[in-house]
């Protein structure tokens, strides 16, 4: 008979016989009857001469995935001449917590077969796949408030991970987990890091509870920028030639244009400190999760909006609300938050 079946992991399925067969000696030593049924069971598996694979097919009639309570009642049939009452089906199914109407998962079928003696062969159960994974920072020191971009990559597809942050003085642990559904694909994923706090951070990536990589960021204060005093020479006053006429640009593009000539950061924070809310409007680019991010920024998202005529900013969104996508135009009305030196960028927060 062609077709096959794909047991989980060994470690998984061997589980599960354990389970059944407790199951088993607590029901068979509360009903005698279940005991007796099991042992009948127990002794036509050993003196059949079919394969479980051949067994279990054959009863699969439907190819469905479940013994159904009319396919089991069919191999009682076999066992013993003549069509089993229901509550024979319903009680042998209580071994494996089924019900005769939804019917058995063939992997739980096969572990009761197992749970009663048989042999499983080797080559059914599904090969366990060891993950290895890596996690990358963009540098080690950041100073407090720095958003702080975090890649994070595995060998093979995930369901999800777990990034722990533990604070090595204090020893304060944070952890946060990220389902697939959140995440850039199966494999990979990005997300960012805004610690509001100085210290070294431990930061672990998990995976099913095993840590497969660790990165140590060192969070510093601001240094105090020195402003060294222009020496002003003196010289005769000449003719001033005829002022030219700059042109301001208004609105959202003209204050990101005041804080990109800035050369210090404190200067920027100045602008920012000062500025009003502003209205967003433009195409995602990308999108990350925000850890470490102050109350409810925290686990949200970040995007990066490119808003036209050269300008890219990012957009910290609150955990839980608006959800945007990579090409996806937004309109948010945000407010500046910081400034990014190193990538000459506005940092918004939605409001």
């Amino acid at each position: 008979m062609s077709g096959s079946i794909l047991l989980p992991e060994q470690e998984v399925f061997n589980a599960r016989v354990s389970e059944i067969q407790s199951r088993i000696e607590v029901i068979s030593g509360q009903n005698r009857m279940a005991k007796l049924l099991n042992d009948n069971f127990r002794n036509w598996l050993a003196s059949s001469s079919m394969s479980p694979l051949n067994l279990t097919l054959e009863m699969d009639n439907d190819r469905n995935g479940f013994i159904s309570g009319d396919e089991f009642a069919g191999l009682l049939s076999k066992m013993t001449g003549e069509r089993p009452p229901e509550w024979v089906v319903e009680l042998v199914f209580s071994f494996v917590q089924a019900k005769p109407e939804t019917g058995i998962p063939l992997a739980d079928w096969m572990a009761f077969m197992a749970a009663n003696g048989l042999d499983v062969p080797e080559h059914l159960f599904e090969e366990k796949v060891e993950i290895t994974g890596s996690i990358h920072a963009t540098a080690e020191e950041f100073v407090v408030d720095d958003k702080i971009t975090v890649t994070v990559a595995f060998s093979s597809d995930v369901e999800g991970y777990t990034i722990k942050a533990t604070e090595t003085n204090s020893g304060q642990v944070e952890e946060f987990f990220t389902p697939l559904a959140e995440m850039n694909s199966a494999t990979e994923d990005q997300f960012v890091l805004e610690p509001d706090e100085t210290g070294l951070y431990q930061i672990e990536l998990i995976h099913l509870g095993v840590r497969l990589g660790m990165v140590n960021l060192n969070i510093v204060q601001p240094v105090k920028e020195v402003v060294e005093p222009e020496v002003v020479a003196v010289s005769e006053p000449e003719e001033e030639p005829p002022e030219e006429t700059v042109v301001v640009e208004e609105g959202l593009a003209g204050f990101i244009t005041e804080l990109n000539n800035t050369k210090l950061k404190s200067e920027a924070r100045v602008i920012i400190e000062k500025s009003s809310a502003y209205r967003i409007d433009g195409l995602i680019k990308s999108r990350s999760t925000t850890l470490l991010g102050g109350g409810a920024y925290r686990n949200g998202t970040t995007l990066s909006c490119d808003i036209g005529d050269g300008f890219v900013l990012d957009v910290m969104m609150k955990h839980g609300e608006r959800v945007f996508q990579s090409g996806q135009f937004a309109s948010i009305q945000a407010m500046p938050h910081d400034w990014s030196v190193a990538t000459r960028r506005l940092i918004c927060r939605e409001l």
